[in-house]
């Protein structure tokens, strides 16, 4: 069965200018493309400030696209084949004359072709398995597995450029790297289970005394777990489609 996933103003859809006409008539949001990325087996929705008037898409047999009846404020958006290598667009428009513009790419689901960067602490697994790339956008694929009986409920994930600790009394800058993609999944992970999580951004690289770490807080526990991840993984990533011959 497929998983849904619900955004309040998709992580895609900033906040955009909107512009007011003095004759009294709806107010006109700014167009602007945005990216967004789906996979066959999750159905994505986006919810919007007011009800969806017209629905395009340009290429009808790689995705379908349609608003909810029950909620006509909220598009439903899947993947209607499995693997599509093309772009597609979509563009939303609602009753007050706002109008969404969308690039839609497929994101495959891959193997693990990464196997030597990982940490396992209080029988809490956090690897990364995969790193792509594909035009201005970087994909981090971490495998969380629980080997205690224990379910683990995750508070948050974060991430950051720091630099490499070099002494335990030095001190130590950080910056915060925010997502602009993280594929739905469940943040319970059950006893002696696994899960897998995407997360999507802006492509970077970072100096070779840094490190991009990502962190994860356990939700009323103390398995808190952290992964650091060298310049030389980052400069390693593989495409995301492979080039055609």
């Amino acid at each position: 069965m497929k998983k849904y996933i619900y955004l309040l103003f998709y992580c895609f859809v900033c906040s955009l200018p909107l512009f007011a006409q003095e004759n009294g008539t709806p107010r006109q949001q700014a167009i602007s493309q945005k990216d967004i990325f789906i996979s066959f087996d999750c159905v994505k929705h986006l919810v919007f400030p007011v009800q969806v008037s017209d629905i395009a898409i340009g290429e009808q047999e790689l995705v379908m696209a349609s608003r909810v009846e029950e909620a006509p404020h909220i598009v439903r958006l899947s993947a209607q084949a499995e693997g599509f290598t093309e772009e597609t667009n979509l563009t939303v428009v609602c009753i007050d004359g706002s109008v969404y513009t969308y690039h839609i790419r497929y994101l495959p689901e891959k193997k693990r072709n990464i196997y030597s960067l990982g940490v396992i602490e209080n029988k809490f697994e956090l690897s990364m398995a995969n790193l792509y790339v594909h035009e201005d956008f970087m994909f981090f694929i971490f495998d969380l597995k629980n080997k205690s009986y224990i379910d683990y409920d995750i508070e948050f994930v974060k991430c950051f450029q720091r630099d490499q600790k070099k002494s335990k009394n030095a001190i130590q800058q950080e910056t915060t790297i925010e997502p602009i993609y993280q594929k739905d999944f469940d943040t319970k992970i059950k006893g002696k289970s696994r899960n897998r999580l995407i997360l999507g951004f802006d492509k970077f690289t970072i100096p070779d005394d840094k490190v991009f770490e990502i962190e994860i807080y356990e939700r009323n526990g103390g398995r808190h777990i952290k992964l650091a991840v060298l310049n030389e993984y980052i400069l390693s990533a593989e495409p995301l489609y492979k080039p055609q011959p």
